[in-house]
């Protein structure tokens, strides 16, 4: 097995980064620095249990060799890895709950352990743990669920026991937002005489139409009209010929909500669990079969014949190169 790509000498490495952390003081510069690179190794150990071959660095085609050594050929010059953003992006394609915001945080945890090593700049002393705690700990738990693994696998019964409340504690914050927006909302929305609830209608339904792609119109949580629920793409089937036509199904990850009734908008994953609306849905497309296939039609087509037809449709008789 390819040492450098091993899932466990990765997990291992984020392991040794958290029992660092561990023994410095939390207020430190340190503490940071080395939950951070233990995310980093948990990222990358995601990939790696998935397969090893998704962390290797591949530029362009005459550059494969870390690949061939990701699938446990020798190889003599030391194996690339992709850069970590691109471990993340990766990650977010693959695993539906590490959606964007996860994305975000853990790029921006990871950006700010950069700022502290390679610039003039504090780093961690102007994102403090605190600010971010919860939010490691949840993409953590993520990761590691996906990974057949839990909390107490990297932080230990302890710190993992503290970790889940933590992040308890802050789903339970955004189910209160989301309830109280939605409560506020109702308020404003049941004192609205009955011409301007019509009226509000009327605007939601022209605007409705104007979303036909990549969207659901679920009922609104507060109004109960129907809302526009729009996502952020996951992934595409491949497309198969049904009843004469090429169709492909493509899935949504739900994003946000907006309701052109009674204003109510509710942004990101997170909140939209709160109202049931988290499920990846579906929509189908009928991509162009000449694009799709990349046809090209001079191939298949008498080009002067063609002009020649179609000169004939507007001009009697054809037409004469005199």
């Amino acid at each position: 097995m390819s040492k450098a790509f091993s899932h466990n000498e990765l997990f291992t490495k984020a392991q040794l980064y958290i029992e660092r952390a561990h023994n410095e003081e939390r207020d430190g510069d340190l503490y940071p620095f080395w939950l951070s690179l233990s995310l980093e190794f948990i990222i990358r150990s995601t990939l790696a249990r998935i397969h090893p071959a998704l962390l290797a660095d591949t530029p362009n085609s005459n550059d494969f060799k870390s690949l061939l050594y990701a699938f446990g050929f020798e190889v003599t010059n030391q194996p690339k890895s992709i850069q970590i953003t691109t471990a993340i992006n990766r990650l977010g394609e693959i695993i539906n709950d590490f959606t964007q915001n996860e994305q975000k945080q853990a790029a921006l945890i990871i950006n700010e352990r950069n700022t502290e090593l390679h610039s003039g700049l504090k780093g961690f002393q102007e994102f403090p743990v605190k600010m971010w705690i919860s939010d490691f700990y949840r993409i953590n738990n993520i990761l590691l669920n996906y990974q057949g693994l839990n909390l107490t696998d990297l932080f230990g019964e302890q710190e993992a026991k503290a970790a889940s409340i933590m992040i308890q504690e802050d789903d339970a914050k955004t189910k209160k937002i989301v309830i109280d927006r939605i409560r506020a909302y109702k308020e404003v929305y049941s004192e609205l005489s009955a011409e301007e609830v019509i009226k509000r209608k009327e605007i939601s339904e022209k605007e409705l139409r104007k979303f036909l792609k990549h969207t659901l119109k679920p009922n609104c949580p507060c109004c109960e009209n129907e809302a526009l629920l729009t996502g952020e793409q996951v992934s595409v089937s491949s497309a198969k010929i049904i009843d004469g036509e090429l169709k492909e199904e493509v899935r949504y990850l739900p994003a946000k909500l907006a309701c052109f009734s009674c204003g109510l908008k509710i942004d990101g994953y997170q909140q939209l669990k709160v109202v049931g609306l988290s499920d990846v849905f579906t929509k189908y497309e009928y991509p162009d079969p000449v694009e799709y296939l990349g046809i090209e039609a001079e191939d298949y087509v008498d080009i002067d014949e063609l002009v020649e037809r179609r000169m004939s449709e507007y001009y009697d008789g054809g037409y004469n190169d005199e």
